[in-house]
């Protein structure tokens, strides 16, 4: 699997969409690496993701974010304590997804996305919505190393160009 990784300047992150031979954009909110949970039992790798977005400083990630989408949504953790922003309409709806490639893991991959997704509500209380979501978490966990990314383009950029589909289109 390719990727292609880089630092930016968050105010010309837009200029990614020129990129050519793109299919999505992400930004990274976090890398962990040597994590011996993803690859000892499915329980416990349960566990480390569904604690993970706590430990996570979301800020700059969710700054570039808004910034791309041109989005007006709140995207701080809703407030535990007051009912009526529960049922704020101003928040992001999310979905959470999980690629996973490397030795074996003891659990699959919508298991995982389902215990990351809790733990990302559990921090949020953002609205889940698999279908009609505002903002795309993607856990990528490669061995034991993983990846939590912000998907910035809801489909791949790289058929921009094409104008019709037919038997010379590649």
């Amino acid at each position: 699997r390719g990727a292609i990784s880089f630092e930016i300047e968050p105010e010309k992150l837009k200029l990614c969409n020129k990129l050519r031979s793109i299919e999505n954009l992400y930004v990274v909110a976090a890398t962990r690496t040597g994590i011996d949970e993803l690859v000892s039992s499915a329980e416990i790798a349960f566990e480390y993701v569904e604690n993970l977005p706590a430990g996570i400083d979301w800020e700059a990630s969710l700054s570039a974010w808004k910034n791309f989408n041109d989005s007006q949504l709140k995207t701080e953790a809703k407030s535990v304590n007051n009912e009526e922003d529960v049922s704020d309409l101003n928040y992001p709806k999310f979905r959470a997804t999980c690629n996973r490639t490397g030795q074996k893991h003891h659990f699959q991959s919508n298991e995982m996305a389902a215990k990351f997704g809790g733990g990302c509500h559990d921090h949020f209380l953002w609205p889940v919505s698999l279908k009609e979501y505002d903002i795309n978490i993607v856990l990528n966990i490669t061995n034991n190393n993983l990846s939590v990314l912000l998907e910035l383009t809801r489909e791949t950029i790289s058929k921009r160009n094409v104008s019709h589909y037919g038997p010379t289109c590649l």
